[in-house]
């Protein structure tokens, strides 16, 4: 079964955070006319220790106030004539750390507990997917009544919890971050376990390098309530940010991932089930890898950041955004795929969950698939997949590369159906009860809430998708460097880890020229790129005879691209020059390098 027939998919931190409320609720009545009453506020702010002499402010669906936090953190604050709900914040006396948390109302209630605590900082941003200050600033009071409800703060903190338990952090004393009685150590005094949890998340924080306003942004454009990604979010998803980081690459961090070996299964066949993946614990202190009891997989640092080698000659490299991207020595005595001996690609993606629901969508795709002559092809096309995991729409498959949209194929009905599959990721289905088949498919959600689909078959067809958007063009002298891994047409990763670095030279329309170097060469080879072409997103090389920066003559070959935007990675595909049964057609996988610097 080739992968054109599909749509997309993958894992990710699968977190839902509701908007709306239930009638349960309900802001709190307004007073009668001629009585108006007073809303109090209390609780205590913190860092794990007392925050003293914070002002506190609220602004709430009626009515604003102020206080001041005593040597406890705690602090009261009343506004007449105010009503429920409330965002808060509270600015140290130093004004070097800002916080903010949320009241929320019951009917009938004119009092509530809100602490202010760097947890309760994460849970607004959960909740509303905006930075938490830029909420309070803009946030209206009608916006207030229905974006502020005991569901929601529910719904946020469950998400907020299992991300932070995912880094490695403990937990379980936390109740309710907002409303539960919290002791913050002061004068000598020692915390509460509510407290300790504050001092454990500094101490968690601290130890992977990341500093609360950057952790709290990557919160806020993970959240399923994001819209546009946080300026300052980092690529990597907030529960990688929060873990162990290896002394040699930031991006690679102690976690669960899944793996991907682009080969065939032990079982081959359209239904067959998808064999060639595994799970490996990583420990970015010493950089080994664990398969299982008494099954280590070492890694050695080389002399460039994020990059890797092993004993058995694999080379590794490390994505912005995390996403390991090897060419592995898969060994003859390997049981999770049909035919070892050889090197493979191999992706490691951190596990995430994601729901179904999140697919929801256009994607571009460029994939790998084998052909009736046996070797693989590139092929590219468009899929729609609705909140259900449907596939509603899927066309450009079974055209020429270059084929634009609008002159594309429209695949026939039935489409497969993505559904949630018990050892991560999603199965594709086949609804075509005369034609069945079925596929792997993983998301990977990025800390500035962009998702990359990966999606395999037993026979050791791979595509790669991407949300479909018109691409910006670069801007003229931008330099970028990345590592390339790539699989021949017998889809074994023959040739070396190799760098290319570009040199935006001039912008014509959508025709960005570029000066490419390979492998350090002072050499530059003038290459020709469309932007969206032949469809928004993705990227055309064009084919021609040129001459060098040293007065040679260049063969410079057609190239399709798709960037995987927010991960630092792109896929790319070389259709072959040569005619059957030979074939020198290429498929990759290209790394931004964590700095770039021209050769």
């Amino acid at each position: 079964m080739r992968l054109l027939h599909i749509a997309t998919a993958m894992t990710s931190v699968g977190l839902l955070a509701a908007c709306g409320g239930s009638p349960s609720d309900s802001p709190a009545p307004a007073p009668a006319p001629g009585a108006p009453a007073s809303i109090t506020l209390t609780g205590v702010v913190a860092t794990g220790a007392a925050m003293a002499d914070a002002a506190v402010s609220a602004k709430c669906a009626t009515g604003t106030g102020t206080a001041t936090s005593s040597s406890t953190g705690s602090y009261t604050l009343s506004i007449t004539g105010g009503a429920l709900p409330c965002v808060l914040e509270a600015t140290s006396s130093d004004a070097a750390k800002v916080l903010h948390s949320v009241a929320t109302a019951t009917a009938g209630s004119t009092e509530a507990t809100a602490n202010i605590t760097p947890l309760t900082e994460l849970l607004v941003a959960q909740m509303t997917g905006q930075d938490p200050a830029g909420y309070m600033a803009g946030v209206s009071a009608s916006a207030l009544s229905v974006s502020v409800t005991a569901s929601a703060v529910t719904t946020a903190q469950t998400a907020l919890l299992t991300m932070l338990t995912a880094a490695g952090l403990d937990t379980a004393a936390i109740g309710n971050m907002v409303s539960d009685p919290l002791v913050a150590a002061s004068g000598g005094t020692a915390g509460n376990a509510h407290d300790v949890v504050l001092d454990n998340l500094a101490a968690t924080l601290a130890t992977a390098g990341t500093a609360l306003p950057e952790f709290s942004a990557t919160v806020a454009s993970s959240s399923p309530n994001a819209g546009t990604a946080q300026g300052n979010a980092s690529m990597l998803p907030p529960e990688l940010l929060a873990s162990p980081k290896a002394a040699s690459c930031d991006a690679l961090r102690s976690t669960s991932y899944r793996i991907v070996k682009v080969s065939p299964s032990v079982t081959i066949g359209d239904d067959a089930p998808v064999t060639a993946t595994q799970t490996m614990t990583f420990d970015a202190a010493t950089l080994t890898a664990n398969f299982g009891p008494g099954d280590d997989w070492v890694w050695t640092a080389t002399a460039q950041s994020c990059q890797y080698t092993a004993a058995d000659g694999t080379e590794i490299v490390v994505s912005p955004s995390g996403v390991i991207v090897a060419r592995a020595f898969v060994g003859a005595d390997d049981d999770t795929v049909s035919a070892g001996g050889r090197y493979r690609m191999l992706l490691g993606m951190p596990s995430q969950t994601i729901p179904v629901a999140q697919l929801e969508g256009t994607w571009n795709m460029l994939g790998w698939d084998i052909e009736d002559s046996g070797l693989h092809a590139p092929n590219a096309g468009i899929t729609s997949i609705n909140a259900s995991g449907q596939v509603t729409s899927a066309k450009c498959f079974g055209d020429a590369l270059n084929t634009a949209e609008a002159s594309c194929t429209i695949e026939a009905t039935p489409q497969p159906v993505f559904t949630a599959h018990e050892g991560g990721g999603f199965n594709v289905t086949s609804t075509d009860s005369s034609d069945p088949w079925s596929l792997r498919a993983f998301v990977y959600k990025a800390g500035n809430g962009e998702k990359m689909m990966v999606w395999l078959n037993a026979q050791g067809e791979i595509s790669f998708a991407t949300r479909q958007r018109v691409a910006p063009l670069p801007t003229q002298g931008n330099v970028s460097t990345g590592w390339n891994v790539q699989l021949n047409a017998s889809n074994t990763a023959a040739d070396v880890l190799s760098t290319t670095t570009n040199t935006i030279s001039s912008i014509n329309g959508n025709t960005v020229t570029r000066q490419s170097q390979s492998n350090g060469s002072s050499v530059s080879v003038p290459q020709q790129m469309v932007f969206n072409s032949p469809r928004d997103g993705m990227t055309r090389r064009l084919p021609e005879t040129v001459t060098a920066s040293d007065g040679s003559s260049a063969t410079v070959r057609e190239l399709y691209s798709i960037r995987l935007t927010g991960f630092g990675m792109s896929a790319y595909a070389l259709p072959s020059t040569l005619t059957l049964p030979n074939s020198n057609a290429r498929f990759g996988v290209s790394v931004e390098l964590p700095a770039v610097s021209a050769p």
